[in-house]
């Protein structure tokens, strides 16, 4: 909780900042002087701070992305595959092109930069739109193959991730599940070597073109690259002279031309520093993944430090304190970072996973230690079961492979582990053989079971039994948008739900317990004694809403398993003595079988023999229909039954329901008052509320008050204020009018169940009645302020209120 709130709080910093320096660019020329050497210089050492995750989730054109990532006006495609291949080459030449552009126009001219990041925000939020997943981030986003190159492997960070909560496997290696991940994946890859030790050149090539441009280092530090001559249009600029020494040729090809050559021999200086190191002796023991590694960290280091000597230095070297306490703050960090990095390898990334794995499943008392070597020793040590202890590593391994941590590739760096594991290579080899043949789709060649696809495949899956576990509404157009949405394939979407109907159950357990509990309560409200009392008509009442709520609950789930079209003759079927499926649409044959299983199952649990409220209560309790219990407590308390019933309320009062135990304490002990049961009993009993759902006859419930009168009190008089209406739960009353002699007429008797005081409630006007208490009375007293609530959620008793007002007149009429 605090991580996500220290997240939306810096994602709402960036976002602030982000759209106040657009706006600004609009208002003043100069303003692009505050955003290439104020506010660009604190991206990359935020970036290194925070960590590649971090970023990710607070990046200003990422939120832009996520405006219209969740709409689904048009269908979310994934980009051709070819981006997939040359990822790194794509975003590097997109990057390389906005250094140009801010070369040529964008470092100069406050319009057209301003117009560049509108550009650039649109072009993010409409591939949010057409795109599934982060494929701006991945993919076109000019920032995207920076991170990866300030960050690293994003190593000691790697339990941060700012994957999509509905991913659609957008791109293999993804980054954002996985960082650490993802970069030891991408070691063989060419593109990135190439980009990673081009970048230095490309830093270096930007700032040296000022030089190149106007034969001095004064035109960059003075910051007067950042005026533009009012003379000039971008247009013009881009054919002035591009070289100092070479006048002839234009910007429009001299800063190009300067980018690329700076780029090429970066690539070759760092790829022979690469060759150079594998004769230190500090590198005898490392393989080429290392040594590569390494060099791509000094290469960021390098990179890192080139940016800093002259980023901001316009504006910074203004205040030479500040600007030397900055840059040892820079120091520092890339030291850090360098430090850091080339002591990482790929072996201790995945020595790290196993040993946390290893961790789910310590069993010692003490705490164990950080080093891997010791936590293998003493893990190996601590196992009395040797089976078990095989099953552990079994579950490990497999777990890591589902994660996409580890590969057969991979698996030759688990030789030292098991060694220190004290697992034979047999073991290991019969193991590896087990699992291949349990699990074959992780150890196919050309496997798409990628960390990125079982990722989105388990959201998907964990999205729809949240969706199952929430009873909400699944709709096959629901289902249909949901899998678009996740980019799952039809087989997927029916392997998915086979999984979650056979394999794990829920499913099928979901249906079966609503089916069982449909006609259980079928059952007891059939085998329920009839009686005409208030209490067990409110029983009768809450059982038949229990039943219409299960039968809901139940077509939001059956159209995982049928056409929608098909779903009332299901519900008729599974219910029924017959199984008569032959005309019903399944979704596929798993489907059918599930149905039949679930009809054998149900007559197992047919309910049956049941006579009596005794019996009745001992149901209810038994299937822990906890909603029942204060409305039964009621029955069996007002119905003077015998002691036989006793142990049942006992039962029900032990189970901390707050209604059920009001009934008790009330009637068990015979205290004066009502309970709130009792208050909905009456209030149910009511015809004007007879057709309001449980809900709303508690709100009502506990917003009453019952008052007592005696024979001759007035309950209301005639002429008084109406702000309230009263119910009789108790006693007659006479409505009374004022005669223009003097006297009082009767015009109308209430009894139980009747209501008074309506009329000038609505009306706003004075009592035109008086009412009078004929015997003992007791009413209930409900509000102005409480009735409103109830005609607003419930607008159909208004025209029984309104029929009863006019036959209340019409006697008046006649006087």
């Amino acid at each position: 909780m605090m991580q996500k709130l220290i997240n939306t709080l810096l994602t709402f910093a960036t976002l602030v900042v982000f759209i106040g320096l657009v706006a600004l660019l609009f208002v003043t020329p100069k303003a692009n002087a505050l955003v290439w050497t104020l506010v660009i210089p604190l991206v990359p050492i935020t970036l290194l701070v925070i960590g590649y995750s971090r970023w990710r989730i607070v990046c200003p054109l990422a939120w832009f992305t996520k405006i219209t990532q969740n709409l689904t006006l048009f269908s979310k495609r994934k980009l051709p595959f070819w981006f997939e291949n040359n990822v790194y080459f794509v975003q590097f030449a997109i990057l390389f092109w906005a250094f140009t552009a801010r070369l040529y126009v964008l470092n100069s001219d406050a319009l057209m930069l301003g117009v560049f990041f509108i550009s650039v925000i649109s072009l993010a939020i409409l591939s949010g739109l057409f795109l599934s997943g982060k494929s701006w981030c991945n993919y076109l986003c000019p920032v995207g193959v920076v991170e990866k190159i300030y960050t690293g492997s994003n190593a000691h960070m790697s339990h941060i991730d700012s994957a999509c909560s509905t991913c659609s496997a957008c791109k293999k290696n993804c980054p954002d599940i996985d960082m650490e991940s993802s970069y030891w994946k991408e070691t063989s890859n060419q593109q990135k070597k190439f980009v990673f030790y081009a970048f230095p050149g490309l830093v270096f090539g930007f700032y040296f073109y000022y030089f190149l441009e106007a034969g001095t280092w004064d035109y960059y530090f003075s910051g007067t690259w950042t005026l533009a001559k009012e003379s000039d249009t971008p247009l013009l600029a881009l054919f002035q002279s591009g070289f100092y020494f070479l006048p002839q040729i234009p910007k429009l090809i001299a800063a190009p031309l300067s980018l690329l050559l700076a780029v090429i021999v970066s690539f070759y200086i760092f790829s022979l520093f690469e060759k150079l190191f594998q004769y230190l002796s500090t590198a005898k023991e490392k393989d080429m993944e290392a040594i590569e590694h390494i060099t791509k960290v000094f290469a960021a280091f390098i990179a890192f430090n080139i940016f800093y000597v002259f980023a901001g230095a316009p504006t910074f070297s203004q205040y030479p304190t500040s600007y030397a306490l900055f840059h040892f703050i820079v120091i520092v960090l890339s030291a850090i970072f360098l430090w850091k990095e080339i002591h990482r390898e790929g072996k201790f990334f995945i020595q790290e996973r196993f040993a946390r794995k290893i961790l789910k499943k310590w069993s010692g008392a003490e705490v164990p230690s950080k080093n891997l070597k010791e936590i293998y020793y003493t893990y190996a040590n601590q196992q009395k079961d040797h089976s078990q202890y095989l099953e552990n590593y079994k579950e490990t391994i497999f777990e890591l492979m589902g994660d996409g941590v580890l590969t057969q590739e991979s698996m030759k760096l688990l030789d030292k582990m098991r060694t220190q594991l004290g697992i034979t290579p047999h073991e290991h080899k019969t193991i590896i053989n087990s699992l291949e043949k349990e699990h074959a789709e992780l150890f196919e060649e050309n496997s798409h079971m990628t960390a990125e696809k079982l990722f989105q495949l388990k959201g998907y899956k964990e999205m729809l039994k949240q969706t199952l576990e929430e009873n909400k509404t699944l709709s096959e157009l629901e289902l249909e948008q949901m899998r678009k949405h996740f980019q799952i394939t039809v087989i997927e979407h029916e392997k998915i739900l086979n999984e979650l109907m056979n394999s794990e159950g829920i499913l099928k357990d979901k249906i079966f317990t609503a089916i069982k509990e449909i006609t259980a309560l079928y059952k007891i409200n059939t085998l329920l004694p009839n009686s005409f009392s208030i209490a067990a008509d409110y029983l009768k009442f809450n059982i038949e809403h229990e039943i219409t709520t299960h039968l809901q609950n139940l077509e939001k789930i059956l159209p995982l398993i049928c056409k929608s079209e098909n779903i009332s003759k299901l519900i008729t079927v599974l219910w029924s003595d017959s199984l008569d499926i032959k005309d019903i649409n399944f979704a596929d044959e798993a489907s059918r079988l599930i149905v039949e299983e679930l009809f054998i199952q149900k007559g197992k649990e047919s309910v049956g023999g049941m006579a009596g409220l005794g019996e009745v209560s001992s149901y209810i309790y038994q299937y822990e229909f906890k909603s029942l219990y204060p409305s039964l407590l009621l029955v069996l308390l007002t119905e003077n039954l015998d002691n036989s019933c006793t142990n049942k309320i006992n039962q029900l009062t032990k189970d901390n329901d707050v209604l059920a135990g009001e009934v008790a304490t009330i009637l068990l002990s015979e205290k004066e008052g009502m309970s709130t049961i009792q208050k909905e009993a009456l209030l149910h009993a009511v015809p004007l509320f007879h057709t309001l759902s449980p809900e709303y006859i508690e709100m009502l419930a506990q917003n009453i008050i019952v008052k007592s009168y005696v024979q001759g009190d007035y309950i209301v008089k005639q002429g008084d204020d109406g702000d309230a209406l009263y119910i009789l739960s108790k006693g007659s009353a006479s409505i009374l009018i004022n005669t223009l002699e003097g006297g009082q007429k009767k015009v109308a008797e209430v009894s139980i169940n009747d209501y008074i005081g309506e009329i000038a409630l609505f009306s706003g006007e004075k009592r035109t009645a008086s009412v009078q208490a004929n015997e003992a009375v007791e009413a209930l007293e409900l509000s102005v302020d409480t009735l409103k609530k109830v005609l607003y959620y419930s607008p159909g008793i208004s025209f029984d209120m309104m029929r009863q007002m006019t036959l209340r007149l019409l006697p008046q009429t006649k006087v």
